[in-house]
C-alpha cells in the first residue's frame, strides 16, 4: 500500500470512509527497545499489542483518525511494560505532531469550534493546543517597556481591563485582568525598567492618576485628547441644554433640531452651512459665545 501517511515508523495497511471521517489502519514498525527504560535491564519479552486511535490532519475536507497497533513489551526484571513511541506522536494528546503544528498555524485565524469540527477534535481538545501555543509564544517574547505609554481600557466580556500601548511603536505592551487601582499598583511594582516611562497618556479616570503618581514618580501625565474634547463638548452641551430650557417652543426646536450638531461638530469637519449656524448662535446665544 501507498504510505499515505509519510509519518516516522507507523506503516499504513488499510483504510476506509468511516461515518463521515477518514479512518486508516496501521502499525508502529518501531525497532523493539533494547532495555527496561525503569530498570535498564535486559532483555524484554514481547507483551501482547495495543490498539490507540490518533487524530491526524485533514484529507479531501475530511477529518482522519489513524488506529495504530503497536507491540508492547515487558520486563523479565522488574515486569514494566514498555510501548515503544514515535517521533510523529503528540507526547500530549492522541494527535500526530503535524496535527497539532496544523492547529498552531490556524487558531488565531478562525474559531475554535470551526477548527474542532475541521480536524475531528473536541473543542476543549483545541482550546489547549492553542493556549500551551500562546504561552510558547510568549516566552519567547521579550518586551522593551515604552517610553511613551498609553493606559486605556477596553471591555472583554463585559468587564474593563487595563491595555497597555507603546506609544513610540504603535503596538500592544500588555492587557491586564482589570483596571482597578490595586491590580495596577501590582503590576507597575514589579513592571520591569519602569523608569524608562517618561509620559503617560491616560483618560480622567482619577486611579490611573493615583497609580502611576505612586508607581511612576519620574513620567509626566497627559490627558489624551479625545477625552478633553468629549468633556468640553458635554459641558457646552449642557449649557445648551440649560438656555434651550428657558427658550419658546419655536426656538427650542431650532436650537436642538438644527444648530446643536453644528455646535457639537469638529471644526475640520464643519460645513459652510455649519459655519452660518455657528455665527447665528454666536449673535443670539451669548453665553454660547
Amino acid at each position: 500500500m501507498y504510505d499515505l501517511l509519510q509519518l516516522e515508523q507507523i506503516q499504513p495497511i488499510g483504510m476506509r470512509d468511516d461515518e463521515g471521517q477518514i479512518l486508516i489502519i496501521a502499525e508502529n514498525i518501531a525497532s523493539p527497545p533494547e532495555q527496561c527504560e525503569k530498570c535498564g535491564n535486559s532483555p524484554l519479552y514481547r507483551h501482547g499489542k495495543r490498539r490507540s486511535t490518533y487524530a491526524d490532519t485533514p484529507i479531501h475536507g475530511k477529518p482522519v483518525k489513524v488506529e495504530i497497533e503497536t507491540r508492547r513489551y515487558r520486563c523479565k526484571a522488574c515486569g514494566t511494560v514498555v510501548t515503544p513511541s514515535s517521533p510523529s506522536l503528540d507526547d500530549k494528546r492522541v494527535a500526530t505532531r503535524r496535527l497539532v503544528r496544523y492547529i498552531q498555524d490556524r487558531c488565531f485565524g478562525t474559531t475554535f469550534t470551526w477548527l474542532a469540527k475541521e480536524v475531528g477534535l473536541a473543542l476543549n481538545t483545541v482550546k489547549g493546543i492553542t493556549q500551551d501555543y500562546a504561552a510558547h509564544l510568549e516566552e519567547q517574547v521579550v518586551l522593551e517597556t515604552p517610553r511613551l505609554l498609553g493606559l486605556d481600557e477596553l471591555y472583554i466580556l463585559g468587564k474593563p481591563r487595563a491595555v497597555l500601548v507603546n506609544l513610540e511603536m504603535h503596538s500592544m505592551f500588555d492587557i491586564l485582568e482589570s483596571r482597578t487601582k490595586a491590580h495596577l499598583t501590582d503590576y507597575f511594582k514589579g513592571l520591569k525598567d519602569k523608569n524608562r516611562i517618561e509620559w503617560v497618556v491616560i483618560d480622567m479616570w482619577k486611579p490611573y492618576e493615583l497609580v502611576i503618581g505612586t508607581q511612576l514618580p519620574n513620567a509626566r501625565i497627559v490627558i489624551d485628547r479625545f477625552h478633553v474634547v468629549k468633556e468640553a463638548s458635554k459641558k457646552l452641551d449642557g449649557l445648551r441644554k440649560h438656555l434651550q430650557s428657558k427658550l419658546s417652543s419655536q426656538d427650542r426646536i431650532k436650537l436642538k433640531k438644527h444648530l446643536r450638531w453644528s455646535l457639537l461638530r469638529n471644526e475640520h469637519n464643519r460645513t459652510e452651512r455649519d459655519l452660518e449656524n455657528i455665527e447665528y448662535i454666536r449673535s443670539n446665544y451669548s453665553p454660547l459665545r
